[in-house]
């Protein structure tokens, strides 16, 4: 239930967060995708067509911000009345710079959240009968290769599918 609620929740972010282009993943993309992904690389969000909508991604963040903050400082009130204003003041700062910087996480968890889904769609279109999990690294691999050999971009296409059926 609680998992239900979450990928609710995350769905709406998500949609709400981004713009997405209208326009299919090239294959010559997604097998770019593909490899960096499997390195644990920085994916460029234009080559996956996407990007963020920047005024809504702080607004969503705000939200959870004050939420947080709203809760951390009814419950550590008392706590706070009894030290020194010094030390508060660190606090306060040490909370502000704390909100930065899980801006900067929530940030990147949502393109990495949104750079796996357009990789499994552009997956779907191009391979739809090989499973995602099952191949990714096999197909990888195989672009890696292909980029070693200088293969045109032209006969790309051609030489995944050939080594992949055989």
């Amino acid at each position: 239930m609680k998992e239900q609620m979450f990928e609710a929740l995350k769905n709406k972010i998500i949609s709400y967060v981004f713009v997405v282009s209208s326009q299919p993943i090239l294959l010559k993309d997604l097998l770019k995708a593909c490899s960096l992904y499997e390195q644990n690389l920085y994916i460029s969000s234009i080559d996956l067509g996407f990007s963020f909508k920047v005024v809504r991604t702080y607004f969503v963040f705000s939200i959870f911000a004050f939420i947080f903050v709203a809760i951390f400082t009814s419950l550590a009130h008392r706590f706070f009345e009894e030290l020194d204003f010094h030390l508060v003041m660190i606090l306060v700062v040490m909370i502000t710079s704390a909100v930065f910087i899980f801006f900067n996480a929530f940030k990147e968890w949502l393109r990495e959240e949104m750079t796996q889904r357009r990789i499994k769609q552009a997956w779907k279109n191009h391979f739809p009968y090989l499973p995602f999990e099952e191949n990714l690294k096999l197909v990888a691999g195989l672009y890696d290769e292909a980029i070693k050999r200088d293969i045109p971009r032209q006969e790309l296409e051609i030489y995944i599918l050939k080594n992949l059926s055989s």
